[in-house]
């Protein structure tokens, strides 16, 4: 058809309102195609990972070892079995390493580069904490006073996550990393172990290879006598802990991150392309109108609705297919360079992987966007191709009356501005998406920052504390300086995933927690970490399951107390003792502002609260990538549907601006009529925007970090709402000034071509 031949001169005139909408399509689909790619690799490799080096089925700890007899029936049941001891030695920097037995059947490490410790003198060490400090391939590292050499850098499947404690609500790769030496040299390091060193930890790993349930596997344990040179035990009473795979955060957790990820950007996705399109649909629809009288003439020459309808929508679809294959191409094709790989590379001890390339997101970036640009276009076409040809070629449009408006309480600038905006209407419409979209992914960035910062600030607040103890028994002495408790840890079934909940029975004199514990059995109170996160109000019901006991227990949230550090719940410490049947005077956990000299061998975990404060540190650390990202793409989104959004305003109202020039209207004063009006527009949307963004943000937000094991503080300040709006009307007035430069341009001749 002869009238396909503008499409050439269109895209020519209108290159810059292409080129940006191309851009959006292009640097969106990118984005979230790399990261949503990138996410479904580290789920894939991740996955293979395990399975290629037996990742543990569960673990157990146990206050002594088993003897041979014990797991030579085990093995007997068709149970893979096998001695994972570690001992944690810290340096005068207070970097622990935890070091391990070179693995045979489970948890197998894996090197990136070099090998496993092969020779008496080799070490492996974990990637992410090698990284941080320097050490190489080749370099020496002393453990315990010896000098060993760094033969390999890479992973083990069972600390994807590095956690030093279970209970940990982050990894601290500055302070803590594992290592694995030969089995020879573990004896020698075991003899070596000064007093002052904590006590070598009895890990078993097991994978039940289908022959027993988990339940049943950890009831036959249980019932085991374990005679050792320390004496003859039930193993259910020297058992610390039982945890299967699928409650260990340390296991797999890139993966169970990465889910997440790959959802919320899936629906990033749709959102940038319905804007995308929305603003298409108001480009053609503003070309139809200006093109009335020829499409009339077409009409009148026998050029059929169809026709026309196919040549309206070839190049915006053009457009958007053209950005949907290169932005998912890209974002396809360079997985190794984006955001995504980078940052759970940075958070998670994953080994390197090779790309996957995952159809579904392939078919999604290159085919979604072009259909729902389609579907999306052709109804508004489609109902301005209906008009008969005279009223086309007359420009007979349905517009709102504004003359019938009742303006004259307001001024003649005022009244004006009122009209202009309800004519323009659906392009006020655009802008107000456009706002929305924008502040709703701002809201993502700045609500993911504020949650750390909040985190940050509160542990160092809340945590009073400089030193906590677990102690295996009591002291024989007590510690004048320092306050004791009694701390158990339960489970609790949440949003598909298992969080370790502890319960910690304090006196009223405590000076670490400053609280009134209640007195009555069966009553508890709350840390706030705790309430966030499971949705706990006061005089809630709270069960919890003690997994090790087998039985559940309900308990009624009697108050919620500030305590950003864990999920915690407090209670008297003498019905702690009572309900779980502990003597009087019982306790395993001492608090203390300064270090305490406590024996070794009696000591289970210390933990400090520099570590603590440290570790909601690294994740601000770890995510303030992702923050910086999401701040740009919402500047260069912001910016593009601002300038085009107000200059199609502009251009339709040609006519008008040209009539003020005929009149002697100088282009302060028709800036004062067409642009400032804007503002006002800008504002409410704005003021609208906010709210409802930042609410349904913070329903979001949570299902982001779902498996965390804390809950955040999602309040802004003052100043957090201020930034919103000084980011969004910097852009406004930044826009305006490049637009005033059009208003000079609009001659007042207009008025000859456009008159009937």
């Amino acid at each position: 058809m002869i009238i396909n031949k503008r499409i050439k001169r269109d895209l020519r005139n209108n290159i810059f309102r292409y080129l940006s909408i191309f851009i959006l399509i292009f640097l969106g689909l990118f984005i979230v195609i790399n990261i949503a790619s990138s996410s479904e690799t580290v789920i894939v490799r991740v996955n293979e990972y395990g399975l290629d080096n037996k990742v543990e089925d569960g673990q157990f700890i146990l206050r002594y070892p088993l003897d041979e007899k014990n797991l030579e029936t085990i093995r007997a049941l068709g149970v893979s079995i096998e001695e994972q001891f570690y001992m944690d030695f810290t340096d005068t920097d207070e970097r622990t390493v935890r070091v391990y037995k070179a693995r045979k059947e489970i948890n197998q490490e894996q090197a990136d580069i070099g090998s496993p410790a092969a020779n008496q003198n080799d070490v492996m060490l974990e990637k992410l904490f090698a990284k941080n400090h320097d050490y190489e391939l080749g370099k020496t590292i002393t453990i315990n006073g010896i000098d060993l050499n760094i033969s390999g850098i890479g992973t083990s499947p069972d600390y994807d996550d590095p956690l030093q404690e279970l209970s940990d609500i982050g990894s601290n790769t500055s302070k803590f990393g594992t290592a694995f030496v030969t089995e020879h040299m573990y004896k020698i390091l075991a003899e070596r172990r000064k007093e002052s060193s904590p006590p070598e930890v009895y890990q078993y790993s097991f994978r039940l290879n289908e022959k027993m349930s988990f339940n049943d596997f950890r009831e036959y344990v249980k019932n085991l006598k374990v005679i050792n040179n320390y004496g003859e035990f039930s193993a259910n009473d020297i058992m610390l802990i039982f945890l299967s795979s699928d409650n260990n955060p340390r296991i797999a957790a890139s993966a169970i991150d990465c889910e997440t990820s790959s959802t919320t950007c899936m629906v990033i996705a749709i959102l940038v392309v319905l804007i995308c399109n929305y603003m298409i649909s108001v480009f053609i629809i503003n070309n139809i109108e200006a093109e009335m009288p020829m499409i009339g003439t077409l009409y009148a020459l026998g050029i059929k609705k169809g026709e026309l309808l196919r040549h309206y929508l070839c190049l915006p679809l053009a457009i958007t297919f053209i950005g949907c294959v290169m932005g998912t191409a890209m974002g396809i094709f360079s997985m190794g360079l984006g955001i995504q790989p980078v940052d759970v590379a940075s958070r998670y001890s994953i080994p390197d992987m090779k790309n996957y390339y995952p159809l579904k997101f392939i078919v999604f970036g290159i085919l979604v966007p072009p259909i729902i640009a389609f579907l999306t276009n052709i109804f508004a076409i489609n109902k301005k191709l209906k008009r008969k040809p005279l009223q086309l070629m007359r420009r007979e449009q349905k517009e709102m009356k504004t003359s019938r408006l009742k303006l004259k309480k307001f001024s003649f600038i005022n009244g004006f501005r009122i009209r202009q905006f309800i004519k323009e209407l659906r392009v006020s419409g655009a802008v107000f998406v456009g706002i929305f979209l924008t502040i709703f992914l701002l809201m993502m960035g700045i609500d993911t920052y504020v949650m750390l910062n909040n985190l940050i600030s509160q542990n160092e607040e809340d945590i009073r504390f400089n030193y906590m103890y677990s102690i295996r028994e009591p002291l024989k002495e007590e510690i004048p300086s320092a306050d004791i408790g009694y701390m158990k840890t339960f489970q609790k079934e949440f949003d598909g995933y298992t969080f370790n909940i502890t319960m910690l029975g304090i006196s009223e004199d405590n000076k670490y927690f400053d609280m009134e514990v209640p007195k009555e059995e069966n009553s508890i109170i709350m840390s706030s970490s705790a309430a966030l996160k499971f949705g706990i109000k006061e005089g809630d019901k709270f069960i919890i399951y003690d997994e090790n006991a087998e039985k559940e227990y309900e308990f009624t949230v009697s108050e919620i107390v500030q305590y950003s550090a864990g999920l915690y719940l407090f209670a008297d410490i003498d019905l702690m003792r009572k309900m779980y049947e502990k003597e009087d005077g019982y306790y395993n956990t001492i608090f203390s502002a300064d270090e305490l000299d406590i024996a070794t061998d009696n000591i289970a975990a210390t933990t400090t609260k520099e570590s603590m404060v440290n570790v909601s540190k690294d994740f601000m650390n770890q995510f303030m990538g992702m923050i910086v990202m999401i701040a740009v793409l919402c500047i260069v989104f912001f910016v593009v549907v601002m300038y085009l959004m107000v200059k199609v305003m502009i251009d339709r109202s040609g006519f008008g601006i040209s009539l003020m020039k005929v009149f002697g209207y100088r282009n302060g004063e028709i800036k004062k009529l067409y642009l400032d009006g804007n503002f006002f527009t800008v504002l409410v949307s704005t003021i609208l925007s906010v709210p409802i963004c930042k609410y349904l943000m913070d329903m979001i937000m949570p299902s982001f970090v779902k498996n965390v094991a804390t809950g955040f503080d999602l309040s802004f300040s003052i100043l957090h709402y201020a930034i919103i709006f000084l980011f969004v009307f910097a852009v406004y007035f930044g826009v305006n000034t490049v637009i005033l430069r059009r208003l000079g341009k609009i001659s007042p001749a207009e008025v000859l071509k456009n008159r009937e």
